[in-house]
């Protein structure tokens, strides 16, 4: 999902992006491994491609107690020239979502605790939350289109 996010967004301010299924296709196509600085720079200079981004989830944590609940998401990416490694940019963003609360009252316990509830079993908290801090991050990318 983080991999799809990045290529969608970077295609916001980038002219050419390889996307996550077509890095995979070159990397099964050629038997590289783009986590080796050589195979990286081969792929790159066979696809004319002059940078490369990298990626690294720095924390991802889901809470819940009975009456509250959160959700954190944080991403540091960078992006790097392929010729020498050269990092032309970078960024970190973390974002985190809540629900639930203190309840003040017995008739608002229940209510706090079905609101935490609802929220820690959301499915689609975690995609909304991939995008916006892929969003965040890539908007302090200077457009290069």
């Amino acid at each position: 999902m983080i991999e799809q996010a990045l290529a969608l967004r970077l295609g916001q301010k980038i002219s050419r992006v390889i996307g996550p299924r077509q890095r995979r296709a070159a990397e099964r196509d050629l038997a590289l491994d783009t986590g080796n600085e050589v195979d990286r720079r081969y792929l790159a200079r066979t696809k004319r491609c002059p940078a490369y981004l990298e990626w690294r989830l720095k924390e991802i944590s889901d809470s819940h107690f009975f009456v509250w609940s959160q959700k954190q998401i944080g991403l540091e990416i960078r992006l790097a020239r392929a010729a020498d490694d050269t990092i032309l940019w970078r960024a970190a963003h973390t974002t985190r979502r809540s629900d639930g609360g203190l309840p003040l009252s017995l008739l608002s316990l229940p209510l706090a605790a079905a609101e935490a509830t609802m929220f820690s079993q959301d499915a689609d908290q975690l995609p909304s939350m991939i995008d916006d801090v892929v969003r965040r991050l890539i908007v302090t990318l200077p457009d290069a289109r």
